[in-house]
């Protein structure tokens, strides 16, 4: 039921959102301005691009983003081709990091920044494109404690079910260019073009805070509420008689979530609700890796790709329903999926292709039955990061 649709819908919502447009929208009414640019996260390359073209002329710079992005770039895969040679021509220097630990090429690479942040004089003026995935790609840490000792803990905290703003306050303690203490770096103004993955918007928990807090300028240019907010723009001309957004975040751990999912699409069923509704949501929930012999580095699909085979099975032979849970970096976990479409059939359908449903849900390894039913949500790195979608649709009168 409608599974292309959710897709679709999904798909046209993060064009929707491209971080260069988003840039340039709030860039628009702007003096064209010779600017340096520097930046961090997964989507540094549409933003810079974006607001190299905003700004009309780019006077050099350095952003760093994820090896995917880079790869993609160098392939020649569209968009990420383009703005890497609009970066070149300006001058802005693309370095390659570590995500979603760090490594020795996220510190190499801030090194790099660094040094041509401190080029910069007071007459200068400079944009930091800021989005999530930074605070693995700008990576200092304090003296005393190695990358590697880092990453180590961030996987502990990972495993654990930790908060995206716990794990980041931690980062913050152990790094020399988190929580603002990248401010010290620049001599010149900076504005600071932030794209959140974060509920809220916090500015201490977007890629750490490198500049935050500080005299610097921010601007939230886009969020996940924006990107539901598309979503429910394109579903308002699709053949859902009500569409509901909800506009408070999803959090939490997703085996509540799944559990709330579920009471809907039978509630809805028990005629609470009549005609077909799609829900909208919109966040990034955890998940608490209760199965101590898996590892975050090794489990196969994420949070978006667990909850959905969490919904399967909390909904197994249940009519009438569909569900779509995707990251909009098209990056689940460490899979090569950015989520899942599921509906009453998928978990049967699972158990009869002998994949093993309930195991790979013990084992967090989600990402093998999905990618045995063909029913992945496929986008590659998408070069944008504006937390996850979560589309529910329903229809009255549902059996099961």
């Amino acid at each position: 039921m409608h599974e292309n649709k959710l897709t679709s819908i999904f798909l046209d919502a993060l064009k929707a959102c491209d971080p260069e447009r988003l840039v340039g929208e709030a860039l628009s009414g702007s003096p064209p301005e010779r600017v340096f640019v520097f930046g961090a996260g997964k989507a540094a390359l549409g933003m810079a691009a974006g607001a190299i073209r905003a700004r009309g002329e780019a006077a050099g710079g350095a952003i760093i983003v994820p090896s995917a992005i880079i790869k993609a770039a160098q392939e020649g895969l569209a968009p990420h081709a383009g703005h890497f040679r609009e970066c070149e021509r300006a001058g802005i220097r693309v370095l390659e990091g570590s995500h979603p630990y760090p490594d020795e090429k996220s510190v190499a690479a801030t090194e790099t920044l660094l040094k041509e942040a401190e080029k910069r004089t007071p007459a200068d003026r400079a944009i930091f494109v800021l989005s999530g995935g930074a605070s693995a790609l700008l990576c200092k840490p304090i003296a005393g404690v190695t990358v590697k000792e880092e990453a180590d803990l961030l996987e502990w905290m990972y495993e654990n079910g930790e908060t995206i703003q716990d794990i980041n306050r931690k980062r913050t303690e152990l790094s020399d260019v988190k929580g603002g203490k990248l401010a010290r770096f620049f001599k010149c103004p900076v504005t600071v073009l932030v794209l959140s993955d974060v509920n809220g918007n916090d500015l201490t928990t977007i890629g750490s805070g490198p500049l935050y807090p500080s005299d610097h300028k921010h601007v939230i240019v886009g969020d996940g509420l924006r990107l539901a907010r598309e979503a429910k723009a394109i579903a308002d001309i699709q053949k859902f008689e009500y569409r509901e957004l909800i506009e408070t975040p999803v959090a939490g751990d997703v085996v509540k979530l799944a559990h709330d999912y579920a009471k809907r699409v039978r509630e809805h069923g028990n005629g609470q609700n009549g005609g077909e509704i799609l829900l909208i949501r919109f966040g990034e929930p955890t998940v608490h890796m209760t199965n101590k012999a898996a590892s975050a580095r090794n489990m196969r699909g994420g949070r978006n790709q667990h909850l959905a085979l969490l919904l399967a099975r909390a909904l197994a032979g249940v009519q009438g329903w569909s569900f779509l849970a995707a990251g909009s970096d098209g990056i689940d976990g460490s899979s090569d999926a950015a989520g899942a479409v599921v509906d009453g059939t998928t978990w049967k359908a699972a158990e009869h292709a002998g994949l093993g449903p309930a195991k790979a849900l013990h084992e967090f390894n989600s990402h093998h039955v999905f990618d045995g039913l063909k029913a992945q949500v496929r986008t590659g790195p998408t070069g944008n990061n504006l937390q996850d979608l979560h589309l529910l649709a329903t229809q009255p009168a549902v059996k099961g």
